[in-house]
């Protein structure tokens, strides 16, 4: 999921355990359903469309619904456009 009201990239904890990613730390956050203390890891994310991110901050959310979201921490190092119901995502050109 993108979620540009999210400032972290999440997960849930139990798809985090699935895929042997190890927390090495923690942090409360403030989400839309209250504050919560969660698992701080680096992981390697790659989306269909060739797009990733190498060792990206993500949390490790216990009580999360669905596997994850995509924050600002990601999304604000790609271009956005969106037109109608569309969203198109892209890396920027350098």
């Amino acid at each position: 999921m993108v979620d540009t009201g999210a400032t972290q990239t999440s997960i849930s904890k139990s798809l985090a355990d699935e895929l042997g990613i190890a927390e090495q730390s923690s942090a409360q956050f403030n989400t839309v359903n209250g504050t919560v203390r969660a698992g701080i890891a680096q992981a390697t994310i790659s989306l269909e469309g060739g797009l990733s991110f190498e060792r990206q901050r993500i949390a490790l959310m216990p009580q999360m619904e669905g596997v994850g979201l995509l924050g600002m921490d990601a999304l604000g190092r790609l271009k956005l456009e969106q037109q109608g119901k569309e969203l198109r995502i892209s890396v920027p050109k350098s």
